[in-house]
Parts: C-alpha cells; structure tokens; sequence
C-alpha cells in the first residue's frame, strides 16, 4: 500500500474493516475441557472473550508454518480479484 494515496488506503482499510465483523465470517467457541482448536492465523483475526473466570486456566500454543509457495493457486483468487476490482474504480 505504499505506492497508494492516502485516500486510497482509507478506503480500503475501511472497506476492510467494514467487511470483517459481518456474522458470516465469525467464529464462536464455546470451551469445554481438553478443547482444541486450529485456525490458519493468516487469514484469521483472534478476539478473545474473557468468559473465563480468574480460576480457570486458558493456555494458547502458536505454531507457525512458513511456506516458500502456496500450493493451491485458487486460495489467492479471490484477492486478486478484489484488488482488480479495487484498481479498477481508482482508474489510471
């Protein structure tokens, strides 16, 4: 984004974070003992609810996996598209 305008990156960011919160694209958990839960961190945004008491212990282990490829190219399809689209309204 560092060769965009300022308005430019305004704009998307709030396209962004307009899109994120939609219920569509949400996770809830509720816990229960011995839970485990794996998310691809990359495209993922983790919002931890404090609906554990004082006493209960939460404890979250990071694994991250870096990769020199994607290996199925349509993962970025959309994006591309979006950016495209994105390219598109600001013209030349």
């Amino acid at each position: 984004m560092a060769a965009l305008t300022a308005a430019t990156v305004r704009r998307r960011c709030s396209n962004l974070f307009a899109h994120q919160p939609r219920p569509q694209f949400r996770w809830t958990d509720v816990w229960t003992e011995n839970d485990l839960l794996i998310w691809d961190h990359l495209g993922t945004l983790h919002r931890a609810i404090a609906d554990y008491g004082l006493d209960e212990v939460r404890l979250i282990r990071r694994c991250y996996v870096m990769a020199a490829k994607v290996f199925n190219p349509e993962f970025l399809r959309p994006a591309r598209e979006l950016a495209a689209r994105e390219a598109a309204k600001e013209g030349p």
